[in-house]
């Protein structure tokens, strides 16, 4: 006798798929499912984490370079210490402000700012780590960041958005956003 047939496909959705975003785009589907906000609004509104890139490293290695001219390196790793410190804040904030929209945005603002310029404070210490090759430490550092995002992704298993078992809370079948660590489902 022959093997039994292969299942059939999953069954379509009245809602095409949505493809999975990276990983800092997971504020998005975050949005999107708790504060029940179109996928185009909640997209708006996580950009800003991005958007905040535009001058946030900057003022990060602006601050080391201005505590270097005062301390040297200790300066720089007090900068980078405080900044790292009000972002772990801000993050937990965030974990906080999951009643109201507007706070819940301007707390992801100004983690997204202070995590941002630690990057910035990082590559004001980076440089100094070896003299022979400064180069090379930076090389590392920038890679290691790619590397551990990508680590990260495998890892994890990426973005999903699946229904569950019986759909979400508010009964709509679009389902609750979740991490999905290692396997499948």
């Amino acid at each position: 006798e022959r093997a039994a047939p292969p299942p059939p496909p999953l069954q379509p959705t009245a809602r095409p798929p949505i493809q999975p975003p990276q990983p800092p785009q997971v504020i998005t589907y975050y949005y999107f499912d708790h504060f029940n906000l179109s996928l185009t609004t909640a997209g708006l509104f996580g950009s800003v984490y991005g958007l905040m890139n535009l001058f946030s490293r900057a003022l990060g290695g602006l601050a080391s370079d201005l505590l270097a001219r005062r301390a040297g390196m200790r300066g720089r790793i007090w900068v980078l210490f405080l900044v790292q410190l009000v972002s772990g804040v801000a993050c937990v904030l965030l974990g906080a402000a999951n009643h109201s929209l507007a706070s819940s945005i301007a707390v992801m603002a100004v983690f997204s700012v202070f995590t941002q310029a630690a990057c910035g404070c990082v590559f004001g210490v980076v440089p100094f780590l070896s003299h022979r090759a400064p180069g090379l430490a930076m090389g590392i550092v920038a890679s290691g960041g790619n590397a551990g995002a990508a680590v990260m992704q495998v890892g994890a298993g990426g973005h999903q958005r699946g229904s569950g078992a019986g759909g979400d809370a508010r009964g709509d079948g679009r389902g609750m956003t979740r991490l999905r660590v290692g396997g499948s489902g």
